[in-house]
């Protein structure tokens, strides 16, 4: 009895920290509100945990084996609820399959958070002290002693077993309550035991494809040949390059691509005025380049950004549970991508990141998709700034990335067995969680992490745009500044940009979906200073590179098309997709629609519900090696 009271009263505890994490909408003013939406947005929360205590106890007061068996679970279950517990804390939801899919992050969490610690520290005290007391009082079996606590169960679970029945309209008060904290209806271990399935297993795998699904994909500007072995290849079109050449027009150019981690176009000055100040180098690089406006990302996060970018696809690996643990069979899929097509015309490719080679398997994905180097910040570091050490624990800093970029070029400025080149760069700093390092500058007064960590890339940035603007690479090269996805929803971020009185054009939707900045410089051609997407995604990007340089190729399974091309999007008006794990989106002008199946509403539910299964058969081709031959 005593330790089922004491588990209540830790149950409590947990409640109480989660409940003021909580955003409540304004119409909740008081207690008695509050009270009963919370009741009825969480009673599924109580009924888990009653049932775990309700097992728990019985194992507990059992032979030894299975009290054995007890503790173990107990140990789980409160590490299950420290997780979901740290990742609401953190990011405002609970833990989705792409943050386990980047598991390899979890030092980021850790960095610079007292309070987590504190967390951390307080739940580890309550474990021991449940163990210790379900130890104690819980070896022999006391029938009596678990009355009340089935009588609450009863009393809590029987009178909403209607309601679970029933399918609860979306304005109740609970479920704007839910909705508006990134919460369902399933409880933190049910949730997170679901979230682990789904990375482990393969999402939405193996659903069969017929006419309806490819006709609703056609529609959206996919391409499918079906009976044929390779159904995605479709033949290439040679339209000729967008925009008038000026000057020289020195041809093939040099090609620079920052795929700038995690980084939201609301985030720069470019596209919006919220943050004066934020990002002066960027608005400095704009002013002498193209803006493209409403051009979405496709998927997240990092392996499928880069890969899905530079292959025109929608990926079905990511990090953990994919290019981590499947890297020996991944290597027989095929792919046909932008470094194996620019070395065909004549380029030198290369690729550079933040991360330890030790830390991550970028490299070893960046080489299956084609490019001539990698340069990880152990290398680049040590070719580049000799004698300097990563700041970060597993990853060099912004600043340092940048100048090694910058010595890199320097080195082989007058060189030109190098010419042209392709190099992509890809930072750390900007990710979810972090803060900036030693060498970083804050902006403002440094309390908002986010805001410090955009700032200080764009200060980064900086030093290589000064280096650019006075070197021989100002009139043979193109710049193209863009992201490998937009900005997760951690809190710092959200309490930046999710606010009311934003300039920007789009409000703020807490989902791993947002416009993302394409500005492209060339020194070669005429171009307009704003170029308008149409809402299409960045599926589009190496398409779109391709008909600007006015590379062709007979035949190609891309998913993408160019921007630059008439027939498609700016036309027709199609609407942007974007796809990741086991959620879909639909993009337009009315917002961003969609998510995981059970969000499929409204009236796109039937086009979601199409695109998800072809976006699964998509995935089993890669699966089966039938993406290119």
């Amino acid at each position: 009895m005593k330790s089922s009271f004491f588990a209540a009263i830790i149950f409590g505890i947990w409640m109480a920290v989660f409940l003021s994490q909580l955003t409540w909408p304004a119409e909740f003013s008081g207690w008695y509100e509050k009270g009963k939406a919370a009741l009825g947005a969480f009673y599924p929360y109580v009924a888990e945990y009653l049932a775990l205590i309700l097992i728990l106890r019985n194992l507990l007061a059992a032979r030894l084996l299975l009290r054995l068996l007890g503790y173990a679970l107990v140990a789980l279950v409160f590490a299950g609820y420290l997780v979901q517990i740290v990742s609401y804390y953190k990011s405002g939801s609970f833990l989705p399959p792409l943050a386990l899919e980047n598991i390899n992050h979890i030092d980021l969490l850790l960095q610079r958070n007292a309070n987590l610690f504190l967390l951390v520290g307080v739940v580890g005290l309550c474990l021991t002290a449940v163990l210790y007391l379900l130890e104690k009082y819980g070896r022999r079996p006391r029938p009596l002693a678990m009355v009340p606590l089935f009588s609450v169960a009863v009393l809590i679970t029987v009178p909403l077993l209607p309601v679970l029945e029933a399918k609860r309209s979306p304005s109740t008060a609970a479920q704007r309550l839910l909705r508006e904290n990134r919460l369902t209806e399933t409880p933190p271990l049910t949730a997170l035991i679901s979230t682990i399935w789904q990375t482990m297993a393969s999402p939405h795998q193996g659903e069969k494809i017929d006419t309806d699904i490819l006709a609703v994909a056609a529609r959206y500007g996919f391409h499918y040949d079906d009976g044929r072995e390779y159904p995605l290849i479709r033949k290439g079109s040679h339209p000729p390059p967008p925009f008038p050449s000026v000057g020289t027009g020195i041809r093939p150019p040099n090609i620079i691509v920052f795929f700038t981690e995690g980084y939201s176009a609301r985030n720069t000055n470019v596209y919006s005025q919220d943050y004066p100040g934020l990002t002066p180098n960027l608005v400095d690089f704009s002013q002498n380049a193209m803006v493209v406006d409403n051009y979405y990302n496709h998927t997240a996060a990092t392996y499928r950004g880069l890969h899905g970018q530079l292959c025109s696809l929608y990926p079905k690996y990511g990090g953990v549970g994919g290019w981590h643990d499947n890297y020996e069979n991944l290597p027989r899929s095929h792919y046909l991508c932008l470094p194996e097509i620019l070395r065909t015309a004549g380029y030198v490719t290369a690729f550079a990141t933040s991360q330890l080679k030790k830390t991550t398997f970028l490299d070893e994905m960046l080489y299956t998709l084609g490019f001539d180097h990698v340069f990880m910040a152990d290398e680049f570091l040590g070719r580049y700034l000799p004698g300097e050490k990563p700041i970060r624990p597993n990853a060099i800093s912004d600043h340092q990335l940048f100048r090694a970029l910058v010595a890199l070029l320097a080195s082989v400025e007058n060189d030109k067995t190098t010419r042209p080149f392709f190099i992509g760069i890809y930072n750390l700093g900007t990710h979810a969680f972090l803060d900036v390092p030693e060498d970083g500058v804050v902006y403002g007064d440094g309390k908002n992490a986010s805001l410090n960590t955009i700032h200080n890339l764009d200060d980064a940035f900086g030093t290589f745009w000064q280096y650019f603007r006075q070197s021989q690479y100002f009139d043979d090269t193109i710049v193209i500044f863009t992201a490998d996805h937009a900005h997760f929803h951690d809190r710092p971020f959200v309490a930046a940009f999710d606010r009311k009185d934003s300039r920007f054009k789009h409000p703020y939707v807490k989902t791993f979906v947002d416009q993302i900045p394409l500005i492209i410089y060339d020194p070669g051609r005429e171009l307009p200073s704003r170029f308008d997407a149409r809402y299409a995604t960045s599926v589009n990007f190496t398409p779109t590179l391709l008909h600007y340089l006015g590379i062709t190729i007979p035949e190609n399974p891309f998913m993408g098309h160019s921007l630059f091309d008439p027939p498609f999007g700016l036309e027709k008006g199609e609407n942007g997709v974007a796809s990741f794990g086991d959620e879909t989106f639909i993009i337009d002008e009315q917002g961003i629609h969609g998510g995981l199946p059970r969000f499929f509403t409204g009236s796109y539910a039937a086009d979601l519900k199409a695109l998800h299964a072809f976006m699964a058969h998509v995935h089993q081709l890669e699966v089966e090696d039938r993406i290119w031959h």
